[in-house]
């Protein structure tokens, strides 16, 4: 399911079971680069953490997906900051004090420098950035275009209903009826904007964490590889 697919309502029958998947077991990571795992950091780099938006987590998990995809598909060629990323990631259980140099020094030996690293999420940045825009560009062209439809039939509905209630009085019985209908329609629009609004800032949200994220990151490559 695409981005923009988030913002339109399906009914019932457009929607498909999602197939679970399994998270593979978490392993203890060994001791790759010959650290001492009761190596003390003399003192912590302080760094800005940037913190996870309070979101529906269905939502959010369908976004970092894509641009966790988005990243893995705009991979440079040869050790950069996706490899250095990701080799990070896989040592969750030490500090960053303690994994950012390590993986550094692993990729090092492949041609990695610090200033390709750094040069390289810079280069991440941008393509989130553009990712952004293209993102902006065809929710307001699909779903706003959608919604504005609606609100344009719905203005029309409405100027029926003044000049029946202005022809006869017979015609009460449907115009009552016809208010429920757009009574009706006008909650589920509201609901839909609501939704569009709610879910636009969780895009938001999560666009400018997995920037902070590469900002933070380097941050500390700055602060911790010599």
């Amino acid at each position: 399911m695409g981005l923009i697919d988030l913002f339109i309502e399906r009914t019932p029958d457009d929607k498909k079971p999602e197939q679970k998947q399994t998270q593979p077991a978490q392993t203890a990571q060994p001791n790759y680069f010959g650290l001492n795992n009761n190596q003390q950091v003399s003192q912590p780099v302080p760094v800005y953490q940037p913190q996870r938006p309070v979101v529906d987590n269905q939502v959010y998990d369908k976004f970092m997906a894509h641009f966790d995809e988005l990243l893995k598909n705009s991979n440079l060629p040869g050790p950069d900051y996706y490899e250095f990323s990701k080799m990070v990631e896989s040592m969750s259980s030490l500090t960053d004090e303690v994994r950012m140099p390590a993986a550094f020094s692993a990729l090092n030996v492949q041609g990695l420098t610090k200033d390709k690293l750094i040069s390289t999420a810079k280069q991440y940045i941008e393509v989130i950035d553009n990712d952004s825009k293209n993102f902006s560009s065809a929710l307001d062209t699909k779903v706003l275009a959608e919604i504005e439809k609606k609100k344009a039939g719905l203005q029309l509905r409405i100027a029926n209903i003044k000049q029946k209630e202005d022809l006869i009085e017979k015609m009460k019985s449907e115009i009552i009826q016809e208010k429920i209908d757009i009574d009706k329609d006008s909650a589920g629009i509201t609901s839909e904007e609501t939704k569009y609004n709610e879910k636009t800032t969780v895009y938001k949200s999560v666009c400018e964490l997995k920037k902070q994220n590469i900002s933070s990151d380097i941050d500390k490559i700055s602060k911790l590889i010599k």
